[in-house]
């Protein structure tokens, strides 16, 4: 395959789990299929950096072949870890992925599996085979892959898998409100727009499931918010297929009642979420680790939300960002995000705090390295391109999306 990422990897169906692997552009056909070494070695390298390990980096640098099934493996070592870990692993030494903390709380056949994949040494990796006999791949589907030391206390999982149900349909709102300032700006996401209509009701819906027998006036408010912002995004809706129907453009009053409405319903779901973070954190009766918790999941909530609104203000702007009355009003947005998350553009070395110094890396030690100065550069250099008219906005899109994921 040569380009194993998450972004290739899809779930197809939920009940019972199907999952396809994607894109196969980069890909290419070997005759042999037993790993012989003289014909499973290719030149090309097209797989993503995050995911490719240090042999084939060298390989390119000095055009020699490389075992393409042992890149494979590599690259489902990197979202194995992903999936169960919440980060990337660091790659720059063989040690570095294996301290994270989250690592540390796994089970020894996760950690085995993960380590065997991500071996430095292409002769003794895992290849795809061994994996599919690897103890980890065979009880996984059976236990959990978490160590049983953490665990969570039986009274409390069902308020978070409440929380976590709000959370999921909170980052949908924010796609969704993306979606319908840009489709009625340009047309070329219209198939992303109609997908989104119908994923909304689909979580709407399951996150009414997970809360409905909740007990008690906070959960209650909780529910109320989240029906809320459902109706007032139906509205928006109902707005956005009369201009698509009407085969217009929409003007600005369009956006704003757009823009406003979501981001209004958005931050009363916000605002509930984060008090019932409160509530559940205090019901767990940790008060020395509570409030440094409870903090920073608020501020990630938030950090979410800001980036929601300058994805949806681009969007809804994608044709006209080279006005200047549109400039000034984004280069607000954009300046709320580079305090809070940092920036890596030259230009803004000593009129904003670097990515090192910024607020979001203080949450590292409980959340690790949530992004890191590569992403950030690579949004701020979309975010310009898109800007000054040298590319359309799917690119940017996918940056910024990821970040906020």
């Amino acid at each position: 395959h040569r380009d194993v990422k998450l972004e290739n990897i899809f779930v197809s169906h939920l009940d019972p789990v199907e999952v396809k692997l994607g894109d196969f552009g980069s890909a290419t056909l070997l005759e042999d299929m037993d790993h012989t070494p003289d014909k499973t070695i290719t030149k090309s390298c097209t797989t993503t950096e995050r995911y490719t390990p240090p042999e084939v980096t060298q390989a390119m640098h000095a055009s020699l072949p490389y075992n393409s099934f042992k890149l494979d493996a590599f690259s489902l070592g990197v979202v194995v870890y992903i999936l169960v870990c919440n980060t990337f692993p660091d790659i720059s030494k063989q040690e570095c992925s294996q301290a994270h903390p989250n690592f540390q709380a796994l089970s020894d056949a996760t950690k085995d599996f993960i380590k065997s994949l991500l071996c430095f040494n292409p002769e003794e990796r895992m290849d795809i085979l061994e994996a599919e006999r690897h103890a980890f791949v065979k009880v996984s589907s059976r236990t959990s892959c978490i160590s049983p030391t953490v665990s969570t206390p039986p009274f409390v999982d069902c308020e978070l898998q409440g929380l976590l149900a709000v959370q999921e349909f909170i980052k949908d709102l924010q796609l969704q409100r993306g979606v319908s300032c840009w489709v009625v700006e340009n047309r070329e996401c219209m198939l992303m727009y109609k997908w989104r209509c119908e994923t909304i009701v689909k979580t709407f819906e399951g996150t009414q499931a997970k809360l409905e027998d909740l007990p008690g006036e906070k959960w209650a408010s909780l529910r109320t918010a989240t029906v809320s912002a459902m109706e007032g995004a139906q509205d928006v809706l109902r707005l956005v297929d009369g201009v698509i129907s009407d085969s217009t453009h929409a003007d600005g009053t369009c956006f704003e009642y757009i823009f406003g409405t979501m981001s209004g319903v958005l931050q009363e779901v916000v605002d509930a979420l984060c008090e019932m973070v409160s509530h559940v954190l205090t019901s767990l009766q940790h008060p020395n680790d509570t409030s440094c918790t409870e903090l920073g999941l608020k501020f990630l909530l938030l950090v979410g939300e800001q980036l929601g609104r300058e994805r949806a203000f681009v969007a809804g702007h994608i044709d006209k960002l080279q006005q200047v009355s549109v400039q000034l009003r984004f280069l607000k947005i954009q300046g709320a995000r580079r305090m809070l998350v940092g920036s890596k553009s030259l230009r803004n070395q000593y009129d904003i705090v670097s990515t090192s110094h910024s607020i979001l890396p203080s949450l590292s030690p409980h959340y690790g390295t949530l992004l890191n100065d590569q992403e950030i550069a690579e949004l701020e250099e979309a975010e310009d391109h898109v800007i000054e008219g040298k590319k359309g906005g799917t690119e940017w899109w996918s940056l910024i999306t990821g970040l906020i994921n």
